[in-house]
């Protein structure tokens, strides 16, 4: 993108920020693009969508610290700001949101079972993420 494009684009992102920060209470978040591997389990992203991630090393080359991969959504490093923490009850929801790029392969996907949509293997999105109690019967 350029020119009026590129600033629609900003802008827009912007649009959705301030709406979600000032009138629906969510916090802003500026997070990595390029997590580790434990990052990835914690969230579910691996092993399940382990072909559909851009990774620094073939996954059979992995080892615990040295693997990395961009980051699918940015629910990814948002969610795991807590990660490892126990949250006080009256503190939740927890809400966060961030703009970021979001890196997908989709191996095999391509034309497969698809319809309208076909993405990108980079985009851009404003992710909107809450902690929140868990529900009981």
């Amino acid at each position: 993108m350029k020119g009026q494009m590129a600033r629609m684009h900003r802008a827009l992102a912007q649009f959705m920020l301030d709406l979600h920060t000032e009138q629906h209470g969510y916090l802003e978040t500026y997070v990595p693009y390029l997590v580790n591997h434990a990052t990835l389990y914690g969230t579910g992203q691996l092993p399940k969508f382990g072909e559909d991630l851009f990774h620094t090393k073939p996954l059979e080359e992995e080892s615990e610290s040295s693997n990395y991969a961009l980051i699918p959504t940015a629910e990814v490093p948002v969610t795991n700001l807590v990660r490892d923490e126990i949250l006080d009850e009256e503190d939740l929801p927890l809400k966060m949101t961030a703009h970021t790029p979001c890196f997908r392969s989709e191996a095999g996907s391509y034309g497969r079972d698809t319809r309208g949509l076909i993405r990108m293997h980079q985009f851009d999105k404003v992710e909107m993420v809450q902690i929140v109690r868990q529900k009981t019967r």
